[in-house]
């Protein structure tokens, strides 16, 4: 299920989310046994721009649903609607209903967090703010799940420029119908590199420079920096630039589209993810990789890696590691080691002091441990050094830090 991790390993506990809602958009129930799946709303001109249309884009995990066995193999059924509502949510303005049918041959694949059930339906209304609910019910346990949303449907006739949603491609697409969507991968989790397509209004007849780029999440640096024209007469066009991985680390990222030099034109944006299995490219590479497994591993576990005679028999114990731990065992990537690395990275990046790395520091260990705060709250002594208060609502707990020689490394004097 799409849902905290949590796992024992040797004396520490490792809290992880297999997937996070910035990451895409996920309808996820607070009660267990409910179906939690990926969403998209797209907004698209036709291409006249006369007309301002929405498109809703559904994925649903395999292993959110509950598959039976049939003669020929497994099939899990299940029921979901979409309605759109005025903005007061008191009128029905759209309906769309499905039974679906899911079917496989092996049983391995009916737990797969990366196989989806896709599916999608298009809302011609005009441009305005609605509330979209969203209805899901599995046959077999009979439970609904409700979500609503606020929805805006653009109106690209007013700005000089107007961009539609980007939508995320594993291979460019290939329509020679303006009009047509491709149908885009809405969890927005990748491994190689991909295709971000968009569609363009323009109403006033002079050219234009956009801007395509791609940004790291966390702090702003720019990895991909696209300049594409729009010109002439013509009033709608599409692009769809090649989004280069091979140039990206493991992370969160966004793309986003905008106009040079027009500060009225408001850019778009997707978040994404990118997600690689580990590579070293020699011994010290893996040597570190080691090291920071001392917040999960165990002395033996540890001991063992380090006192590997070879790098093939170090990286041998490594993989052994993770693969015990793989949430997702048969699938490309193992998304706790890549959620693991990233938050090492983070602290490196963030907590890091003279003579300390970020992962070696109190605050470091515990982001590493614990994944980001839900609030942090900063106080000062009478001698103005500086207290941190963490606070991990969800889990009861806060950790107070103190930057008692005012060199910037806030050691842990208290857990709550």
């Amino acid at each position: 299920m799409l849902k905290r991790l949590r796992i024992q390993l040797g004396m520490s506990v490792f809290l992880l989310f297999a997937f996070s809602n910035a990451q895409a958009e996920l309808a996820r129930a607070k009660d267990p046994g409910l179906i939690n799946y990926y969403y998209q709303i797209a907004n698209f001109p036709s291409p006249d721009l006369t007309q301002s249309n929405c498109k809703v884009f559904i994925e649903v995990p395999y292993d959110e649903l509950v598959f039976v066995r049939v003669d020929s193999g497994f099939q899990a059924e299940y029921s979901f609607s979409v309605y759109l509502f005025d903005r007061k949510n008191k009128e029905m303005l759209f309906e769309k209903n499905w039974v679906r049918k899911v079917f496989t041959k092996h049983y391995k694949e009916t737990n797969q967090k990366k196989r989806f059930d896709r599916f999608d339906t298009e809302i011609n209304t005009p441009p305005g703010r609605y509330k979209l609910r969203f209805e899901v019910k599995d046959k077999q346990t009979n439970r609904p799940f409700y979500f609503k949303i606020p929805v805006k449907i653009k109106d690209f006739r007013k700005a000089p420029v107007s961009f539609g949603s980007i939508l995320l491609l594993t291979v460019p697409p290939d329509s020679p119908d303006q009009n047509e969507l491709p149908v885009p991968i809405v969890s927005n989790r990748f491994s190689k590199n991909f295709f971000a397509f968009f569609t363009v209004g323009k109403t006033d007849p002079k050219d234009f420079n956009l801007l395509f780029q791609i940004k790291n999440r966390e702090n702003g640096k720019i990895f991909q920096r696209d300049t594409l024209l729009i010109s002439g007469e013509k009033r709608f066009f599409k692009f769809s630039p090649m989004v280069r991985v091979d140039s990206l680390i493991s992370g969160k990222y966004v793309a986003e589209v905008s106009v040079l030099h027009a500060k009225n034109v408001k850019p778009e944006r997707t978040p994404f993810e990118v997600a690689k299995a580990m590579e070293f490219k020699n011994a010290k590479q893996l040597d570190q990789a080691v090291e920071v497994l001392v917040y999960i591993a165990s002395s033996d576990q540890l001991e063992a890696m380090k006192q590997a005679k070879s790098f093939a028999e170090k990286k041998k114990l490594f993989d052994a590691f993770w693969e015990r731990v793989d949430p997702a065992p048969g699938t490309e990537l193992n998304e706790l080691q890549t959620e693991y690395y990233r938050r090492v990275r983070y602290a490196n990046e963030h907590f890091g002091v003279a003579g300390h790395d970020g992962w070696k520091t109190d605050r470091g260990k515990t982001y590493i441990l614990y994944g980001p705060p839900d609030s942090v709250e900063r106080q000062f002594d009478e001698r103005t050094r500086e207290y941190e208060i963490w606070r991990y609502n969800k889990l009861g707990r806060s950790f107070v830090f103190f930057d008692q020689f005012g060199d910037g490394n806030y050691r842990l004097v208290e857990r709550r």
